[in-house]
């Protein structure tokens, strides 16, 4: 509830600062904050709630009573909802009052619910890899880096073709630069992207967020049976 209690006072308050922005010079900043609000907040939330639900697991894999892979499953199966349910209250509240079409709206919800998905596995990863004692950073240090290299790295606040040479291949790395392709593809009216983001057509940039997504996953896995193996 209180998830859900703070996406509807975030998403009128940013409903609010940028009202009826949809078409504007301002339209920009207020798809960058979606964006952000989608990788600090599930990013943060599972980073500091899967350490107890990890100590659970370590418990219960040495008492075998089930494995990494039901536990995943299990995991993917209880979580969905709620991971649908708690951005969608958000963009419920933001997207009308920021005056985006319909059409617009929905490829926004579903791109954004691909950058939850991705954040709050990289919170996950955070909180395994950290959790080793001979780890030099904490768990907040390195999601803090993660996340602004991301931002910083995503086209937004500095066009990529600007970069120095040497960095040309850092906006590949970002999530964001081809969630905000999709979200620039879809509030245009030609469907023509900001020259900022991807360049790939809307369905590319979607299966790269789905790849990314699904090989954050995999890599949870990994990660999971790694520390099940060497720290346990």
């Amino acid at each position: 509830m209180d998830e859900i209690l703070l996406n509807v006072l975030i998403g009128v308050s940013a409903g609010l600062i940028w009202w009826q922005s949809a078409g504007s010079d301002a339209e920009g900043g207020a798809l960058f904050f979606f964006a952000t609000h989608m990788t600090w907040w599930p990013g943060f939330l599972y980073l500091f709630a899967f350490p107890a639900e990890v100590a659970v697991l370590t418990k219960e894999l040495l008492s075998d009573s089930y494995s990494i892979e039901a536990y995943l499953v299990g995991k993917l199966i209880a979580d969905t909802p709620s991971e649908i349910v708690c951005p969608s209250v958000f963009f419920v509240c933001a997207l009308p009052m920021c005056g985006f079409s319909a059409v617009a709206s929905v490829a926004i919800w579903l791109a954004m619910l691909l950058q939850f998905q991705t954040s709050a596995t990289i919170g996950m990863l955070c909180s395994i890899v950290t959790d080793h004692p001979r780890c030099p950073l904490s768990a907040n240090t390195l999601i803090s880096f993660i996340n602004v290299l991301q931002m910083c790295a995503g086209g937004f606040l500095r066009d990529p073709r600007t970069y120095p040479p040497a960095l040309s291949w850092l906006s590949y790395t970002s999530i964001f630069y081809y969630s905000s392709a999709v979200m620039s593809q879809a509030v245009s009216a030609s469907h023509t992207v900001d020259p900022r983001y991807s360049s790939l057509g809307m369905g590319a940039n979607v299966a790269i967020l789905l790849a990314i997504t699904v090989g954050l996953k995999l890599s949870l896995y990994v990660a999971l049976k790694w520390r099940n193996l060497h720290f346990a």
